[in-house]
């Protein structure tokens, strides 16, 4: 999470009322996080999308999430949220009239995540995403430790899409602290990104 210094009150319920209309899902989702995203930092802290969102959104919704995933303050959150007319359920918060779902993955990142936070903007408000690298290695975390089998394919997308934005050297130191370079190795060499004379050296150990 990003932490701001800015603090006021207000709420912008009517704003919601935007996405009542007839929005695709990944357009929704996205005017929502905007609105959000604006009243959080008048509480001090910037939400930052990340998990399956961050991939839906960095695949511009070929991936589809089942939630709205950011990193911010539990309390913080509720205090905005609840007003809103979201309730909570399963561990989810839920506005069944907009048909939009939150979930919390956390209150904050580390220093190097918060450093590769990318910012886009929706009509002049802005929307914080967490770094494609480790998007892509929370992907690969997937596919060697919870066996989810997909989750190799969605961080082969996500590098095909952005090679030219994809620090290497990053993703790699990443991929290594997870466990999970040997995947990463093999996805770089099919896609001719590296050459295997890297690894025989130990460029991994």
């Amino acid at each position: 999470m990003i932490k701001k210094g800015r603090k006021a009150g207000g709420k912008r319920v009517s704003q919601l009322d935007i996405l009542k209309k007839d929005l695709d899902q990944l357009t929704k989702r996205i005017v929502f996080m905007a609105i959000l995203t604006t009243e959080l930092e008048k509480e001090g802290f910037s939400p930052v999308a990340g998990g399956n969102y961050a991939v839906e959104l960095y695949t511009e919704g070929a991936f589809k999430s089942d939630a709205v995933e950011i990193f911010a303050p539990v309390d913080v959150l509720n205090k905005v949220l609840l007003p809103w007319g979201f309730d909570k359920v399963d561990g989810f918060l839920r506005h069944d009239e907009i048909g939009v779902t939150v979930r919390i993955l956390g209150e904050g990142l580390n220093q190097n995540e918060l450093d590769r936070v990318n910012q886009v903007d929706v009509n002049g408000f802005p929307v914080y995403l967490m770094g494609v690298e480790d998007t892509i290695t929370a992907k690969l975390k997937e596919f060697v430790h919870l066996h989810e089998s997909d989750a190799i394919i969605w961080a082969q997308e996500l590098i095909e899409i952005h090679v030219n934005e994809v620090d290497l050297d990053y993703l790699k130191e990443r991929a290594t602290q997870e466990g999970a370079i040997d995947p990463l190795r093999k996805l770089l060499l099919e896609l001719r990104l590296e050459d295997e004379d890297e690894y025989e050296y130990g460029y991994y150990e």
